[in-house]
């Protein structure tokens, strides 16, 4: 099976890229590069079996133009790919780790994979 996937070098795509490698053909999708004006990226998607989106912003200060790439990247970006995948028939799984574990940890100390999650 041919595995597309972005966000593959973020918190969960450094440890699922190597597990698909073991049984699939797995390629990264570089999300930068989505966008309606460079439609080369549609072509690793038509290309694909499944698709796994990762890609997102996990944090956003108050900063106004934080929250502007925000909403590009983890709103328009996964709508721009929902869409292409659903015009060519393609499987798409949309995972986030975003405040699994809560948006604030224990005396403000990082979050571990041992941390009770929401």
């Amino acid at each position: 099976m041919k595995i597309l996937v972005t966000g593959a070098s973020g918190f969960i795509g450094s440890q699922l890229v190597p597990f698909l490698n073991r049984r699939h053909e797995v390629s990264a999708l570089n999300a930068r590069r989505v966008s309606n004006t460079d439609t080369e990226w549609r072509d690793q998607v038509d290309g694909c079996d499944v698709l796994v989106h990762l890609a997102g912003r996990a944090h956003v200060s108050s900063n106004v133009g934080d929250a502007q790439i925000y909403k590009t990247v983890n709103t328009d970006l996964t709508e721009t790919l929902a869409n292409q995948a659903a015009q060519t028939g393609k499987h798409m799984i949309f995972i986030s780790s975003a405040l699994v574990y809560g948006d604030q940890s224990i005396n403000n100390e990082k979050f571990n994979v041992d941390d009770t999650l929401w």
